[in-house]
């Protein structure tokens, strides 16, 4: 097993703050069609792979929100990456939107799209689109109000089974549904409304499962089950709904069923979309929703060194909180599901998700991200061919926990604590 050490992990942070306003803010939404064409090079399986058919178009979903001091747009895609330094740019000098966030569903039925593979026509007119959608959206900001509300769906299984001898054995089908573990069931939903009529306007679903139904044989382009989910939804809440898809950490959690082609495939994918979309639709209609004050951003590096003094590697992480009662957490990477449940279980903040695959600036994709503990045994996510670094992830949970608290104003500037409240006197009279 080779895997890259890290001698150090130095946290060198020079971020980008922006403050908060005490008034509603104003969101606004786009929906844009990213479907690029047959012969197009689809991602995952590490297989060479052309498209042959669409069988159902991608989209780029964008939820903006903005106060007078805060500016945060998030582009939730089906593409299996969105990493653009070059767009983020254009938003931040153009439209004036100060933090951006592209995620791809890393959906295995779809291109990836990067600075390292752009330029042709359909990379091209894909951040065209995406950057006018961003623009219409700025344009017709309403008022917004925000619920947040979590619920629970086990639908996908850890493909990491580790044996009584300690060696790992993949497992990618499990049809039968047996118990596995880890995951993490929770459905995170965010819930944006027209703060004067209450009308609906977008919901964002955070839910840890990779949308990996189709299989290496497959050729077809497809949004896979956030498809299927985003269909559901506007056949239950409206047609003007727009439903943006977030995958938490979940780089060894595929669905139930996974691997497959032929229409078969397609008949799992809307059941699970489906099972998915029912559950969303509980918690949207019992979510007590509140108008949006608070909107803080963050962003900071974290840099790895290596033992072999080559060059360090290092990533950006974006931390967002809302009102105080939602976090995410943005990560330019696969993080294994450990990682969302570590962060969820020592976060300050009720609500907290982890969006895996996300970029917001720096370096592009760090690849899988495994635990310590996963390193060690072996198997998925950390052979040779991923790119990670031990520790990584435990150190991005960590600076993610900072943040929160300073955020709520439990730390200061200094590499320390700072206490808050004073301890009692114990002492008897």
């Amino acid at each position: 097993m080779k895997v890259v050490r890290i001698a150090i992990i130095v946290l060198i942070l020079s971020g980008l703050s922006e403050g908060t306003m005490a008034s509603s803010v104003g969101a606004g939404v786009a929906v844009v069609e990213i479907t690029p064409p047959v012969t197009q090079k689809l991602a995952g399986y590490r297989a060479e792979r052309r498209a042959q058919k669409v069988h159902d178009p991608l989209f780029a979903r964008i939820l903006l929100l903005r106060t007078e001091d805060v500016s945060l747009a998030i582009i939730a895609s089906d593409l299996y990456h969105l990493q653009l330094p070059g767009l983020v740019d254009r938003i931040g000098k153009e439209l004036r939107i100060k933090n951006t966030i592209l995620t791809g569903s890393h959906n295995h039925s779809a291109p990836a799209l990067s600075s390292m593979n752009s330029g042709t026509a359909w990379a091209n007119e894909t951040e065209r689109k995406i950057l006018k959608g961003v623009a219409a959206a700025n344009e017709h900001l309403f008022s917004a109000k925000i619920a947040a509300s979590q619920g629970s769906l086990v639908a996908g299984h850890n493909n990491r089974i580790v044996k009584d001898d300690g060696t790992v054995q993949e497992r990618w089908m499990n049809p039968n549904e047996e118990s596995t573990g880890p995951i993490d069931p929770t459905v995170t939903v965010l819930r944006v409304s027209e703060e004067r009529t209450g009308k609906l306007r977008a919901i964002l679903v955070n839910y840890s499962c990779q949308p990996a139904i189709l299989g290496p044989d497959s050729h077809e382009i497809s949004a896979e089950y956030p498809g299927a989910l985003a269909r559901f939804i506007q056949a239950e809440l409206g047609n003007d709904v727009a439903c943006l898809f977030t995958t938490g950490a979940s780089a060894q959690i595929c669905p139930f069923e996974s691997r497959l082609s032929g229409p078969g495939a397609f008949v799992v994918i809307e059941k699970m979309g489906q099972r998915l979309g029912r559950e969303v639709v509980r918690l949207v209609r019992n979510s007590a929703i509140e108008a949006v004050i608070d909107i803080r951003v963050q962003q900071r590096r974290i840099s790895f060194s290596k033992q072999n003094g080559s060059e360090d590697p290092s990533l950006v992480i974006s931390t967002v909180l809302i009102n105080e009662s939602i976090a995410l957490v943005a990560v330019p990477a696969e993080m294994f599901v450990e990682f969302q449940m570590s962060l969820n279980m020592r976060s300050p903040i009720p609500r907290t998700v982890m969006l895996s695959n996300a970029y917001s600036s720096g370096p592009l994709s760090m690849g899988t991200i495994p635990t310590i503990a996963a390193a060690v045994e072996g198997g998925f996510g950390s052979d040779s061919d991923t790119v990670s670094w031990i520790g990584a992830g435990e150190a991005i949970v960590d600076e993610a926990i900072i943040q929160l608290y300073w955020f709520l104003g439990k730390l200061d500037d200094l590499p320390r604590g700072r206490r808050v409240v004073e301890l009692p006197d114990l002492r008897s009279p």
